[in-house]
Protein backbone atom coordinates (compact mmCIF):
# COMPACT_ATOMS: atom_id res chain seq x y z
CA UNK A 1 0.00 0.00 0.00
CA UNK A 2 1.37 3.67 -0.72
CA UNK A 3 2.89 5.38 2.37
CA UNK A 4 -0.09 7.47 4.82
CA UNK A 5 -0.81 11.29 3.51
CA UNK A 6 -0.89 13.97 5.76
CA UNK A 7 -1.55 17.17 4.77
CA UNK A 8 -1.23 20.41 7.16
CA UNK A 9 -3.59 23.00 8.69
CA UNK A 10 -0.82 25.08 9.96
CA UNK A 11 0.28 27.85 8.75
CA UNK A 12 1.04 31.18 10.34
CA UNK A 13 -0.89 34.51 8.98
CA UNK A 14 -3.26 32.08 6.60
CA UNK A 15 -6.63 32.67 7.19
CA UNK A 16 -8.27 29.52 8.75
CA UNK A 17 -11.12 29.13 5.70
CA UNK A 18 -8.17 28.68 3.71
CA UNK A 19 -6.10 26.55 6.05
CA UNK A 20 -9.17 24.23 6.12
CA UNK A 21 -9.11 23.57 2.46
CA UNK A 22 -6.14 21.50 2.58
CA UNK A 23 -8.70 18.58 3.96
CA UNK A 24 -10.66 18.78 0.45
CA UNK A 25 -7.75 17.12 -0.99
CA UNK A 26 -8.32 14.09 0.51
CA UNK A 27 -5.68 13.22 3.49
CA UNK A 28 -6.05 9.96 5.53
CA UNK A 29 -4.66 12.59 8.48
CA UNK A 30 -3.78 16.67 8.99
CA UNK A 31 -2.14 18.42 11.35
CA UNK A 32 -4.31 19.86 14.06
CA UNK A 33 -2.57 22.63 16.16
CA UNK A 34 -3.43 22.63 19.93
CA UNK A 35 -2.29 26.48 20.79
CA UNK A 36 -0.80 29.57 19.54
CA UNK A 37 2.72 30.36 19.60
CA UNK A 38 5.27 33.07 18.43
CA UNK A 39 7.93 32.57 15.89
CA UNK A 40 11.14 34.17 16.33
CA UNK A 41 12.80 34.34 12.93
CA UNK A 42 16.54 35.28 12.46
CA UNK A 43 18.83 36.31 14.88
CA UNK A 44 18.39 38.37 18.37
CA UNK A 45 19.94 41.72 16.89
CA UNK A 46 17.64 41.37 13.62
CA UNK A 47 14.56 39.13 14.58
CA UNK A 48 10.84 38.66 13.12
CA UNK A 49 8.64 37.87 15.57
CA UNK A 50 5.58 35.98 13.28
CA UNK A 51 2.25 35.03 15.32
CA UNK A 52 0.57 31.89 14.85
CA UNK A 53 -3.02 32.07 16.08
CA UNK A 54 -4.81 28.93 16.73
CA UNK A 55 -8.21 30.23 19.00
CA UNK A 56 -9.98 27.07 20.86
CA UNK A 57 -12.80 27.92 18.73
CA UNK A 58 -10.54 27.49 15.46
CA UNK A 59 -9.35 24.23 17.03
CA UNK A 60 -12.97 22.91 17.25
CA UNK A 61 -13.38 24.16 13.65
CA UNK A 62 -10.81 22.54 12.20
CA UNK A 63 -11.16 19.07 14.23
CA UNK A 64 -15.19 19.01 13.00
CA UNK A 65 -14.12 19.24 9.56
CA UNK A 66 -11.57 16.42 10.12
CA UNK A 67 -14.78 14.40 11.28
CA UNK A 68 -16.72 15.07 9.09
CA UNK A 69 -14.13 14.05 5.73
CA UNK A 70 -12.78 10.96 7.58
CA UNK A 71 -9.42 12.80 8.60
CA UNK A 72 -7.38 11.42 11.58
CA UNK A 73 -5.67 14.83 13.60
CA UNK A 74 -2.66 14.95 14.34
CA UNK A 75 -2.68 17.05 17.78
CA UNK A 76 0.46 19.10 17.40
CA UNK A 77 1.46 20.63 21.14
CA UNK A 78 4.39 22.24 21.21
CA UNK A 79 4.89 22.76 25.31
CA UNK A 80 2.75 21.28 28.44
CA UNK A 81 0.16 23.51 28.70
CA UNK A 82 -1.07 22.86 25.23
CA UNK A 83 -2.35 19.88 26.45
CA UNK A 84 -5.66 21.48 27.98
CA UNK A 85 -6.86 21.65 24.09
CA UNK A 86 -6.26 18.16 24.15
CA UNK A 87 -8.43 17.45 26.82
CA UNK A 88 -10.76 19.69 25.84
CA UNK A 89 -11.45 17.92 22.72
CA UNK A 90 -11.12 14.46 24.32
CA UNK A 91 -14.29 15.50 26.76
CA UNK A 92 -16.12 17.12 24.24
CA UNK A 93 -15.97 13.39 22.17
CA UNK A 94 -14.17 14.61 18.97
CA UNK A 95 -11.00 12.71 19.22
CA UNK A 96 -11.57 8.87 18.32
CA UNK A 97 -9.29 6.72 19.86
CA UNK A 98 -6.06 6.38 19.70
CA UNK A 99 -5.73 9.83 19.51
CA UNK A 100 -2.42 10.30 18.53
CA UNK A 101 -0.02 13.70 19.22
CA UNK A 102 2.64 14.77 18.16
CA UNK A 103 5.35 16.85 20.41
CA UNK A 104 7.45 19.66 18.37
CA UNK A 105 9.96 20.48 20.54
CA UNK A 106 12.80 23.22 20.21
CA UNK A 107 10.34 25.72 18.37
CA UNK A 108 12.45 28.79 18.84
CA UNK A 109 9.63 31.27 20.03
CA UNK A 110 7.32 32.33 22.31
CA UNK A 111 5.50 29.10 23.59
CA UNK A 112 8.23 27.14 22.11
CA UNK A 113 9.28 24.13 24.77
CA UNK A 114 13.09 23.31 24.58
CA UNK A 115 14.45 19.92 23.11
CA UNK A 116 15.76 18.14 26.07
CA UNK A 117 15.57 14.86 27.82
CA UNK A 118 13.70 16.29 30.81
CA UNK A 119 11.57 18.47 28.50
CA UNK A 120 10.44 15.16 26.47
CA UNK A 121 9.87 13.55 29.67
CA UNK A 122 7.23 16.25 31.10
CA UNK A 123 5.43 15.91 27.63
CA UNK A 124 5.10 11.98 27.52
CA UNK A 125 3.70 12.47 31.79
CA UNK A 126 0.82 14.64 29.88
CA UNK A 127 -0.50 12.59 27.63
CA UNK A 128 -3.44 11.03 27.76
CA UNK A 129 -4.37 7.38 28.53
CA UNK A 130 -3.70 5.32 25.14
CA UNK A 131 -2.50 8.12 23.48
CA UNK A 132 0.33 7.07 21.01
CA UNK A 133 2.84 10.07 20.69
CA UNK A 134 5.56 11.48 17.72
CA UNK A 135 8.56 13.48 18.56
CA UNK A 136 9.73 16.27 16.30
CA UNK A 137 12.89 17.82 17.22
CA UNK A 138 13.53 21.14 15.33
CA UNK A 139 17.37 22.21 14.23
CA UNK A 140 19.96 20.90 16.47
CA UNK A 141 17.31 18.87 18.49
CA UNK A 142 16.40 16.59 15.87
CA UNK A 143 18.90 13.59 16.60
CA UNK A 144 18.23 13.82 20.50
CA UNK A 145 14.61 13.71 20.35
CA UNK A 146 14.60 11.05 17.36
CA UNK A 147 16.64 8.94 19.65
CA UNK A 148 14.28 9.86 23.13
CA UNK A 149 11.29 9.15 20.91
CA UNK A 150 12.50 5.28 20.15
CA UNK A 151 13.32 5.02 23.65
CA UNK A 152 10.00 5.93 25.09
CA UNK A 153 8.46 3.82 22.66
CA UNK A 154 7.11 6.68 20.82
CA UNK A 155 7.37 7.41 16.69
CA UNK A 156 10.21 9.98 15.27
CA UNK A 157 9.70 12.53 12.72
CA UNK A 158 12.74 13.48 10.75
CA UNK A 159 13.39 15.88 7.33
CA UNK A 160 14.61 18.97 5.72
CA UNK A 161 11.90 21.04 6.96
CA UNK A 162 12.60 20.56 10.78
CA UNK A 163 16.39 20.64 10.44
CA UNK A 164 19.01 21.24 7.41
CA UNK A 165 21.79 20.27 8.88
CA UNK A 166 22.54 16.03 8.90
CA UNK A 167 25.19 17.14 12.13
CA UNK A 168 27.62 20.00 12.85
CA UNK A 169 28.60 21.72 9.98
CA UNK A 170 27.24 19.80 7.40
CA UNK A 171 24.05 20.09 5.43
CA UNK A 172 21.77 17.78 4.73
CA UNK A 173 21.58 16.29 0.96
CA UNK A 174 18.38 14.83 1.40
CA UNK A 175 15.19 13.58 3.64
CA UNK A 176 16.34 10.21 3.02
CA UNK A 177 19.77 10.31 4.98
CA UNK A 178 17.72 11.65 7.77
CA UNK A 179 15.31 8.24 7.26
CA UNK A 180 18.02 5.81 6.87
CA UNK A 181 19.36 7.33 10.23
CA UNK A 182 16.63 6.71 12.36
CA UNK A 183 16.19 3.33 10.99
CA UNK A 184 19.70 2.46 12.01
CA UNK A 185 19.05 3.93 15.31
CA UNK A 186 16.07 1.98 15.95
CA UNK A 187 17.69 -1.43 14.47
CA UNK A 188 20.29 -0.73 17.15
CA UNK A 189 17.79 -0.53 20.00
CA UNK A 190 15.46 -3.22 18.89
CA UNK A 191 12.39 -1.36 17.72
CA UNK A 192 11.19 -2.39 14.74
CA UNK A 193 10.62 -0.20 11.75
CA UNK A 194 6.48 -0.22 10.86
CA UNK A 195 5.32 -0.32 6.77
CA UNK A 196 2.11 2.14 5.70
CA UNK A 197 0.04 -0.28 6.52
CA UNK A 198 1.46 -1.43 10.52
CA UNK A 199 1.09 2.20 10.67
CA UNK A 200 -2.62 2.90 9.50
CA UNK A 201 -3.40 -0.59 12.13
CA UNK A 202 -1.50 1.24 15.08
CA UNK A 203 -3.47 4.35 14.60
CA UNK A 204 -6.73 3.11 13.06
CA UNK A 205 -7.18 4.58 9.72
CA UNK A 206 -9.25 2.53 7.32
CA UNK A 207 -11.45 2.80 4.16
CA UNK A 208 -14.84 2.02 6.24
CA UNK A 209 -13.86 5.79 8.01
CA UNK A 210 -13.74 7.51 5.32
CA UNK A 211 -16.63 9.75 4.12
Amino acid sequence: MPVVIQNTTGGPGIPVARRILSLDAGPEMASLNMGSVVFFIGSPDNREEVPFINLRSEIEAFTGAMIERGVKPELEVYNPSMFGEVENLIARGLLRAPVYVNFVMNVGGMGGYPGTPGNLLTMVDHLPPGAIFNVSGIGRAQIIMNTMAILLGGHARVGLEDNVFYRKGELATSNARFVERVVRLAGEIGRDIASPDDARAMLGLGIEDRK
